[in-house]
C-alpha cells in the first residue's frame, strides 16, 4: 500500500479537507500552513511505514 500512497496523492488528499474543519489555530499561521503540517506529519508517517508494519507482524504472531 505504500507504493501506493505517494506524496502528490497524500497533498491532494490534504487538499481535499474542508477549510471549514480546520480551525483558526493560534500555533498556525493560517489554513495552509495546517495543510502543509498535515501533510509533512503524512509524510513522515509513510517513510517509517515499515515500522508500523514491522510491528503489527510482531503483535499478531506473539498472539497465535
Amino acid at each position: 500500500m505504500a507504493a501506493l500512497l505517494t506524496a502528490d496523492k497524500l497533498a491532494g488528499i490534504v487538499q481535499l479537507i474542508p477549510d471549514s474543519w480546520l480551525s483558526n489555530d493560534p500555533g498556525f499561521a493560517g489554513i495552509l500552513a495546517q495543510r502543509e503540517a498535515y501533510l509533512s506529519y503524512f509524510l513522515l508517517r509513510l517513510q517509517a511505514s515499515d515500522v508500523f508494519v514491522q510491528e503489527a507482524i510482531r503483535a499478531r504472531s506473539s498472539h497465535l
